[in-house]
């Protein structure tokens, strides 16, 4: 499946949940915890993803949910618009991949949490993200079955006309991976260090 998205960053998160409420349907709380696994090539990368669902029943009661996936994700950038090709599967169990992992010389490159409040407007997903430490992000999602230019620059399109329905300047728009941000935020700290 193809994963056409693109990032954020947000200053007002409280602002952009009301607009996303009015807009969309809000699908709920995720709590998104990554083990990336790798090499050299920081975009060609297995990922181990935790995922805790806060589900409320109708009385008020909350309850955690938690699945494990394993995705393969092949990622490119194409005029600041991720489109990734993204193969992912839940497991029962991340062990055994954790092992294989490690057998194969794979090592732990990256660990990332985001913080996710979730919605949909039309059929784009729309996810509100806190990424510590590097703080609130939009992340607006379309997945598409075909890579072809015709398809990739309409999803783009309407990408951009919610971005700017939600007043989101087009210049807020983070290109980098999370991965690259924060590799240069361990950068800059251990150089003032």
């Amino acid at each position: 499946m193809l994963e056409i998205e693109l990032k954020a960053r947000i200053f007002d998160r409280e602002a952009l949940f009301s607009k996303l409420k009015t807009l969309g349907t809000f699908l709920g709380e995720i709590q998104k915890d990554d083990v990336y696994y790798g090499r050299e090539n920081p975009y060609l990368r297995a990922r181990i993803r935790t995922q805790t669902k806060i589900l409320e029943d109708s009385s008020g009661k909350k309850t955690k949910k938690v699945e494990r996936f394993f995705t393969y994700k092949k990622k490119e950038t194409r005029d600041k618009i991720e489109v990734n090709d993204e193969k992912e599967c839940l497991v029962s169990d991340d062990e055994p991949l954790r092992a294989f992992f490690e057998d194969v010389g794979l090592s732990v490159v990256l660990k990332k949490q985001k913080n996710v409040s979730s919605f949909l407007v039309d059929d784009i997903t729309a996810e509100l993200c806190f990424v510590p430490p590097l703080g609130d992000f939009l992340e607006l999602e379309i997945l598409s079955k075909t890579d072809d230019e015709k398809s990739v620059n309409a999803a783009r399109a309407r990408l951009l006309k919610l971005l700017k329905k939600l007043e989101i300047p087009e210049s807020d728009i983070e290109n980098r991976y999370y991965s690259e941000l924060l590799k240069e935020l361990e950068k800059s700290r251990s150089e003032h260090v």
